[in-house]
């Protein structure tokens, strides 16, 4: 508790610390910012993985950190301090008890909205930073310390794990490996520490590669009736051209059995159309394959197509195609997203109540990741706002938890129609009481009832409209 309070008040104040990097007693004493960085983040992985390595680690990073501050304390008090609470952050996971001592009393507002966090049950280190608007010093603190670091290159990679920091999400497409590389950057060798930002940003840019691969997340039944999350890497195909080469395979293996689609349907004229005259284009590409994923999901979910193994093989590639692009293509991604985002701005009151009613029975039919991410997600989603992140900040983007949630709710109602689980006494009451609530009776389908099954189809439903694909 102690590590990840002292963690949070140090990052909340390393604005004031990155804004003073172009002061010239900083350049002069060759001050270049990665002590503190390097001193927070090993910080923030000590307070969810406390082994001899990661007090080495943090011991380290803290001396590393108090030189830093013991040269600008003579110089700027307010950066000064912001070193302080980084060093009082590592000393925390390293065992001195100075480090229990909460860093920056300036802003104990926040401190105790952690603290309540805690006593909850809450992943504070998952959430956004502030819990309320931003003070506007800090601001503009980050705005110029922001610039300052843009000035190297090698400084990339604090610029997104800082701000992926403020809006409380990972830097990876889920917390279990954004946390696994925060672990493996902390435990970076000490001599590659001790070379500098441009010899380190070459260390973590691999790291982040690995990290950061097209990914999907394959659904399972657990043995004891809850679901559970495997997110499994795309790197079985290299190349484009492999998945489209698989996609064409598994819509032939569609028109060859009885699944329902045959050479006049829509699905497989826009497949065959893409793949005959439009693999070079991927913003058609995406386009085309999300809204045939989008009618083929529709279609076996209302049962106007059979849920094959066919059917479903081509979904899956065509889906996994289409996530590939996306990674690989920003600007057809940020396309995609200002669609997303758009729809997402017509969430009706009606479907917010349909998503928080349903947030308890998801959390209670999960487990693992799956669960700690719904219970994030779908409070993320439907809040009036996320105070952390202003509308400008935020561009275009939807919001990530909207996107993972619902493509695992769609993957988790394909399981269910397959198998349905057995439902505890819990979740069975949870299913009554969603079923006489306002949102579920006004979003639900006319042929849903009141079942798991049902619950989770129209959740569905509502994701196909407005998302189309995940």
């Amino acid at each position: 508790m102690a590590v990840a309070l002292a963690t949070r008040a140090a990052l909340r104040v390393f604005p004031i610390w990155c804004e003073a990097l172009s002061s010239k007693w900083l350049i002069e004493n060759s001050i270049s910012g990665l002590e503190i960085g390097r001193s927070i983040l090993i910080a923030g992985v000590g307070s969810r993985i406390l082994n001899p390595q990661m007090k080495e680690s943090a011991r380290r990073a803290s001396k590393v950190a108090a030189t830093a501050r013991t040269i600008a304390a003579d110089k700027d008090s307010a950066v000064a301090a912001s070193a302080r609470a980084a060093v009082r952050a590592t000393a925390a996971v390293s065992g001195d008890a100075v480090g229990y001592a909460v860093a920056n009393s300036g802003y104990w507002g926040e401190v105790l909205e952690d603290a309540r966090g805690i006593q909850k049950g809450k992943d504070i280190m998952c959430l956004p930073l502030w819990s309320d608007d931003i003070p506007i010093e800090l601001v503009n603190g980050w705005r110029l310390g922001k610039s300052n670091l843009e000035d190297h290159e090698s400084n990339a990679f604090w610029i997104s794990w800082y701000e992926a920091i403020l809006a409380g999400r990972p830097l990876t497409s889920d917390w279990h490996s954004h946390w696994q590389l925060m672990q493996d950057i902390a435990l970076i060798a000490p001599e590659d520490w001790d070379k500098g930002a441009e010899h380190l940003a070459g260390v973590i840019e691999p790291m982040l590669l690995r990290a950061t691969l097209p990914t999907t997340d394959k659904v399972l039944q657990t043995d004891h009736g809850t679901y559970v999350v495997q997110t499994l890497p795309l790197e079985d195909a290299q190349t484009f051209d492999t998945f489209l080469d698989m996609v064409n395979d598994r819509l032939e293996d569609c028109l060859e059995g009885h699944n329902g689609i045959n050479d006049r349907s829509r699905e497989a004229r826009t497949l065959r159309r893409v793949l005959d005259k439009y693999r070079d284009n991927p913003l058609r590409i995406e386009q085309d394959f999300t809204s045939v994923a989008a009618g083929l999901r529709k279609n076996i979910d209302n049962e106007v197509l059979p849920d094959s193994d066919d059917n479903l093989a081509l979904l899956e590639g065509v889906e996994d195609t289409v996530r590939l692009i996306r990674d690989a293509h920003p600007d057809v991604a940020q396309t995609r997203n200002q669609i997303a985002h758009l729809r997402m701005q017509d969430l009706a009151p009606e479907q917010k109540t349909l998503i928080s009613d349903a947030k308890d029975l998801l959390v209670e039919v999960t487990e693992g990741q799956l669960k700690a991410d719904f219970d994030v997600d779908l409070s993320e989603l439907v809040a009036p706002n996320l105070p952390s992140v202003t509308r400008e900040d935020r561009g275009n983007d939807p919001p990530p938890e909207a996107l993972r949630s619902f493509a695992r709710i769609a993957k988790m109602h394909a399981r269910e129609v397959e198998q349905p689980l057995p439902l505890s006494k819990r979740a069975s009451e949870l299913v009554q009481k969603i079923d006489g609530s306002a949102g579920y009776k006004a979003a639900r389908m006319v042929t849903t009832g009141t079942t798991l099954v049902g619950i989770l189809a129209t959740l569905g439903g509502l994701a196909l409209s407005l998302l189309g694909i995940l």
